[in-house]
């Protein structure tokens, strides 16, 4: 019993600092919160929902495939998962500071939040290391 008490807390004591680790997602929440509302920060704060269970499926596909095959291109995946996550970071950071003026018509304007932090967190490589390595 006192085994899996120490299990369940180091997975809360893990999970809570990763959770509240600055990250490109929580930056993310932050700059759409500031830019629109509370709402929008909401629906980027979501993303992991929709994009954990996808990133999981293709760990245990991938996995599956590179145990069966060779393991040494799981570095290179993650490369390259890592290049489109800083390419896509510079773009949303371009677009944070970029000033195009004032827009009156603010109902206009669509925030595609819940867009912006699936992207983010599918090329954010946190996740896959997470359940890469979780995965053993």
């Amino acid at each position: 019993m006192a085994l899996g008490f120490s299990f369940l807390f180091s997975g809360v004591v893990f999970g809570l600092s990763a959770g509240l680790s600055p990250g490109p997602l929580l930056t993310l929440v932050i700059s759409e919160t500031l830019k629109h509302d509370v709402k929008e920060g909401i629906k980027v704060s979501i993303a992991p929902i929709l994009t954990d269970l996808p990133i999981v499926m293709f760990t245990i596909l991938v996995l599956s495939i590179l145990v069966l095959s060779r393991l040494s291109n799981m570095l290179t995946l993650l490369g390259l998962v890592s290049l489109l996550g800083s390419a896509f970071l510079i773009y949303l950071g371009y677009e944070g500071i970029s000033f195009k003026g004032v827009d009156i018509d603010v109902e206009q304007a669509k925030p595609q939040s819940i867009r912006k932090g699936v992207i983010a967190n599918f090329l954010n490589p946190a996740p896959y290391l997470f359940w890469f390595t979780s995965s053993f």
